[in-house]
């Protein structure tokens, strides 16, 4: 039977944290070793958003939201909320204001590598933010990239730096598409809310983590 996916976790000199998510995918009707294609390996490099990653990251929002919350929410909310960025350049402030990590991917395959360890397929994958009082406002995973241990990873960064800042608790507005997996790691439902954007209304959860 294939493994969903692993994960080897080390840094770099830098500071920057290195990971590798290892998934094996079934093939679709099949079952037992044969349902197993090449394992696929992504690596994940943690690092400290910069401003050359703006327009990505927005993107990277935009394609999210539509690709994995419209089972959750209608068109119409849909539509608001991917479209409630600002400017590429607002948008760039706001991330520099908080603590925001990016996560790179690099796909390749077992025994496929490139000799100098970079993998092919280079791009952000995901991306979280965590203020000093240990709030996320934002962690979102590009849709070719879920299920495959991105938000996991990002998460561990956030508490990485909740940990190393005495930051005791952590607390987020999650979506009902994000609930489950805040859910699964921890989190408890604390209050539920309905923000607006305009006059378009949301479902949205206060989760709070010890």
């Amino acid at each position: 039977m294939c493994s969903s996916f692993w994960t080897i976790r080390s840094r770099t000199n830098s500071g920057a944290r290195f990971t590798q998510n290892r998934y094996a995918p079934m093939v679709s009707g099949q079952h037992g070793p044969s349902a197993c294609r090449t394992v696929a390996i992504m690596r994940l490099l943690i690092q400290e958003y910069r401003s050359d990653d703006a327009l990505q990251t927005l993107e990277l929002f935009r394609r999210s939201v539509v690709g994995l919350a419209s089972h959750d929410y209608d068109e119409r909310q849909i539509q608001a909320w991917a479209g409630h960025t600002g400017t590429v350049r607002q948008w760039d402030r706001r991330r520099l204001a908080a603590n925001t990590w990016v996560a790179a991917a690099e796909t390749g395959t077992d025994g496929a590598d490139r000799a100098d360890g970079t993998g092919v397929g280079a791009a952000i994958a995901g991306f979280i933010d965590l203020d000093e009082t240990g709030y996320i406002d934002m962690l979102f995973v590009d849709p070719s990239h879920a299920r495959q241990g991105v938000a996991s990873t990002l998460l561990a960064e956030a508490d990485w730096h909740a940990a190393a800042h005495g930051i005791s608790g952590l607390s987020v507005h999650a979506s009902i598409t994000a609930r489950p997996f805040f859910e699964h790691h921890g989190f408890h439902v604390e209050g539920i809310r309905h923000p607006a954007i305009g006059d378009v209304s949301f479902t949205n959860y206060l989760m709070v983590r010890p």
